[in-house]
């Protein structure tokens, strides 16, 4: 699974992580995923990390707008978008402008977890530790489909 969370509920915020390849059905799912989970609060911050992400995504401009379309979080969730690359800056900066337009002025586009991190007022090693774990179950679930293939 290209797109997976975790849900912090003690501390209102959810951690996504995507990493290659990731589709926009993927990214869908992920938000149907989020919504249809009983601990989420569209109050809750957001902090997104695209790090792992290769700069030539099969995401288009048009997918962004669509998926801009959908309110997941309220208008006072702060959102941050990890994005260190120019491709996905871009991209991601366009999601955050359309979110703004609809209502949600707290979505911003930074290169760093330190940086997202302030922006959430999350504690830094809190979302360290949460993309720590995320990116661990990421790679050993990659390693078992690989593994499984080879079989």
């Amino acid at each position: 699974m290209p797109a997976r969370f975790e849900i912090d509920v003690e501390n209102g915020v959810v951690f996504s992580y995507a990493t290659d390849p990731l589709s926009y059905t993927d990214l869908l799912r992920h938000q149907d995923r989020l919504i249809a989970d009983h601990r989420f609060s569209p109050d809750f911050d957001h902090v997104a990390d695209f790090r792992d992400l290769e700069p030539g995504t099969d995401i288009t401009t048009d997918d962004v707008r669509d998926l801009a379309r959908q309110k997941i979080y309220s208008s006072k969730s702060r959102r941050a978008f990890v994005a260190p690359n120019e491709t996905l800056f871009g991209l991601a900066r366009m999601f955050a402008s359309l979110r703004e337009i609809a209502g949600e002025p707290n979505v911003r586009v930074v290169k760093t977890l330190e940086d997202a991190a302030a922006w959430t007022t999350v504690e830094v090693t809190k979302v360290k530790d949460a993309f720590d774990r995320l990116r661990a179950t990421a790679h050993s679930t990659k390693h078992a489909r690989r593994v499984q293939r080879a079989d």
